[in-house]
């Protein structure tokens, strides 16, 4: 079964967007300053303010990351506990939105790893579900990447079941990542995912956001099955093939309606990916 393994990538810029604002930024810490600073106005326009949490908010965040998976298996809302909590409060950060009231809207934990890239890993995104369209969690997780690119971190890694499919157009399509990797049998409360990584330099961070509209005339106007290959999300078979093929990896999620009546990942050659 194919394992995660270091890769730096860049996607084709005939299916990326154009960022014109951030592409002349070479120094990491003048890009982390910057666009974090420009996460946090955002998050105060809506009235909200991002904090690290402390020793004496794991009961809090606990609660509330228990509330927004409820809807999930037993085994889901389990999967972190308290203490797991402590370790990221005490050894990472656990990212907090709040109120005035100190109520929380989301929450993201961030842990780094002492291997040959300093990995940093990202999890556990929680929302409120009463505050939609605000784009929160995919800034909260932007915020999670800096903190680890300002820790020294070269890549930030996270693991999404194949059925996550809002998940994976957010951070495949809107941040950039790429998944790395496929886990067909983890039973740990995810049954099938991916492994996914996005590189944590102001390029790799900026330049490989998916443009829908270029995505979707690649497709029309390349060869399917040579040029790319697009996957039903619930194929895991299929999946499972190509990533033990290790010639094609899914760069891209498509919705329901775009091409097909079903959700499909989006896979590339990976002599198209630049991968060094």
């Amino acid at each position: 079964m194919a394992k995660s393994n270091t890769i730096y990538y860049q996607k084709p810029a005939y299916l990326c967007q154009e960022n014109e604002q951030w592409k002349n930024y070479t120094d990491n810490d003048k890009f982390i300053i910057k666009y974090m600073l420009n996460i946090e106005k955002h998050f105060n326009s809506l009235g909200l303010k991002v904090r690290l949490g402390n020793v004496d908010d794991i009961g809090k965040i606990d609660k509330f990351c228990r509330d927004c998976y409820s809807i999930y298996s037993n085994v889901a809302i389990n999967a972190v506990t308290a203490y797991d909590i402590y370790r990221f409060v005490k050894f990472g950060n656990a990212i907090m939105l709040e109120d005035d009231q100190k109520n929380i809207f989301g929450s993201v934990f961030e842990v780094g790893y002492d291997t040959p890239d300093r990995s940093s890993y990202a999890m556990r995104l929680a929302i409120n579900p009463t505050i939609q369209d605000k784009n929160l969690g995919f800034l909260l997780v932007e915020y999670s990447c800096l903190l680890g690119m300002k820790r020294g971190s070269l890549v930030i890694r996270g693991l999404v079941e194949t059925d996550n499919i809002t998940s994976f157009y957010i951070v495949l399509n809107k941040m950039g990542w790429i998944c790395d990797g496929f886990e067909k049998h983890i039973r740990c409360g995810v049954d099938s995912g991916f492994t996914i990584s996005l590189p944590l330099t102001p390029g790799g961070f900026t330049s490989n956001r998916i443009d829908k509209n270029k995505l979707l005339d690649y497709i029309k106007h390349n060869k399917a099955g040579q040029d790319f290959i697009l996957i039903d999300y619930d194929d895991i078979d299929k999946i499972g093939d190509i990533y033990e093929r290790d010639d094609f990896l899914v760069v891209a999620a498509l919705r329901k309606g775009q091409i097909s009546g079903i959700d499909q990942f989006f896979a590339l050659p990976v002599e198209k990916l630049n991968i060094h």
